[in-house]
């Protein structure tokens, strides 16, 4: 008989207080975010959802956390009530985690028999790589209970797993993109003294700063006339720069900066977490567009992952543009997850979302 029972902590202070453990099955889990960290799905919630239901359904097996789906109250279409994850388009806080290392078949039967006391209609979860194992043990746990679901591809993210030395990874470039990267930085050079600037273990006084020249940058940029910049947000500057000296605590922040003739021209904010880099975030000044400062900076800080030691993996964190593609060479899904909790009203949104599929209608 299993020995898994389920929680469902509703508030910030259970969540606070559950912390430890929660950082705990994190670091067991397959998945590598570090915003998936209790610390980080707090601070999401107080930014973006702070009188929202929550739901935060956790397995547990003794006084051990095996897996866990943090859920909020969203609106679907910006009209229906449903559950959703704490994500959004500035950042990714929540997504399945699960020890896979236990009975990951138990664990989402217990999950699929919690969600029909969530008090949503119906549940739609997105982005999440739903090919992952422990997606796909919740998936066949829901059919299992009778409970239908839809899973439906959104985009790509590219990666990049180095197959050796600089070299090597560099000869797998189509010759166009070495040839292009090799010339953009010879008439950069040709203009002025141009070098990185890297920030691999920045001190949490420092952050700020670093952050704030990152988002003037970005400013500039179209992002800035189209209102869609960080510094155009409404306390998204104070947000980023929060998570970031969260970041600069754990030891998992990364900022780069490439400058030229003294003047910073692009911006990287990265995230370093279980051996695998995350690049969020990446900017670059439209004075200098016909030089491409924001693939020469993405070329140096793959440069540095690959020279160390352990390589970690270089994961894009968005979708795998003909910009990212000319550097990949791995990839993996991400979509969206439609599952109904009330006969009526969550059917009938799961047989719309299945016509919209088909139909290719966006959802």
């Amino acid at each position: 008989m299993s020995s898994y029972t389920v929680r469902i902590l509703d508030s910030l202070p259970a969540l606070a207080a559950y912390a430890p453990r929660w950082d705990d099955l994190w670091r067991r889990a397959d998945v590598a975010f570090p915003t998936l960290r209790a610390a980080f799905l707090a601070q999401w919630i107080e930014q973006f959802a702070p009188r929202s239901t929550i739901r935060l359904l956790v397995v547990e097996e003794g006084d051990t956390a095996v897996a866990a789906l943090p859920l909020v109250g969203r609106r679907f279409k910006r009209l229906i009530p449903a559950g959703g994850l704490p994500s959004n388009g500035w950042t990714a806080a929540g997504e399945l985690l699960m020890d896979c290392k236990g009975d990951t078949a138990a664990v989402g039967e217990l999950l699929a028999g919690a969600l029909r006391q969530l008090p949503w209609p119906f549940l739609c979860l997105q982005p999440v790589h739903y090919e992952a194992p422990r997606w796909q043990a919740l998936l066949t746990a829901l059919s299992a209970h009778g409970m239908s679901s839809q899973t439906r591809p959104i985009y790509t993210i590219g990666a990049v797993r180095f197959p050796g030395d600089w070299e090597t990874y560099q000869a797998s470039w189509s010759k166009k993109h070495r040839r292009n990267m090799q010339r953009a930085l010879r008439r950069l050079q040709e203009l002025g003294p141009t070098e990185f600037e890297d920030h691999l273990a920045p001190a949490v006084a420092e952050v700020s700063g670093l952050m704030r020249a990152g988002f003037e940058i970005e400013d500039r940029s179209w992002k800035g006339a189209a209102g869609t910049s960080v510094l155009r947000g409404e306390q998204l500057a104070e947000f980023y720069i929060r998570q970031a000296e969260a970041m600069a605590g754990l030891g998992c922040l990364r900022i780069h900066f490439l400058r030229h003739a003294g003047r910073r021209i692009a911006f990287q904010y990265g995230w370093f977490a279980k051996q695998t880099y995350f690049s969020p975030k990446i900017a670059y000044d439209p004075d200098f567009a016909h030089f491409s400062p924001g693939q020469l900076l993405t070329g140096h800080v793959l440069r540095l992952c690959c020279d160390s030691q352990p390589q970690p993996v270089y994961d894009f964190h968005g979708d795998a543009t003909a910009a990212v593609a000319r550097w990949t060479n791995a990839s993996y899904p991400v979509g969206g997850v439609i599952i109904p909790l009330k006969p009526v009203v969550g059917g009938a949104i799961l047989r719309a979302y299945q016509w919209s599929s088909r139909s290719g209608i966006p959802a």
